[in-house]
């Protein structure tokens, strides 16, 4: 790959919670923030932190692809088909900044990215995910690699 081309990319993130009784999935869509700092700033003068793929994550950024996102989210099966009964019920981005606000200036530590629910209305779906068949969200996208 070339240094700024556009790549294709998954990544997997551990399901952190299940709810039974409404089917709905929660867990991270990409971590950032967690570890130990790479030395580099973003344009707010915060420290990057590598995600679980070694790559640098602004806020700014995975904001805007997750916004992007949002507009019209969809559910797919491990990149297969699409689960047009599976729903997008929350998400955050979660930044220092917003974290900021929400704390009133007391910011806890722990991760940084983006959290989501999904309500799947499918039970041999939710049955995957509840068995371990399905162990994470896994987001495919494509970026621009750049050194730094």
């Amino acid at each position: 790959m070339q240094k700024g081309e556009p790549s294709s990319f998954d990544i997997y993130v551990p399901i952190s919670k299940l709810d039974e009784e409404q089917q709905i999935v929660f867990g991270w869509g990409l971590v950032n923030k967690v570890g130990t700092p790479t030395g580099y700033t973003d344009t707010n003068g915060e420290h990057l932190y590598k995600d679980l793929q070694d790559d640098l994550v602004e806020d700014y950024e995975l904001e805007k692809a997750v916004y992007d996102f949002m507009l019209t989210p969809m559910h797919d099966e491990m990149h297969e088909h699409l689960v047009p009964t599976s729903k997008v019920v929350e998400s955050i981005v979660v930044t220092t900044e917003k974290l900021q606000k929400m704390f009133e200036g007391e910011i806890p530590e722990g991760k940084r990215g983006w959290w989501l629910g999904v309500k799947i209305f499918d039970p041999d779906v939710y049955a995957k995910h509840k068995d371990g068949t399905y162990k994470g969200f896994s987001i495919t996208g494509t970026a621009s690699r750049m050194e730094v």
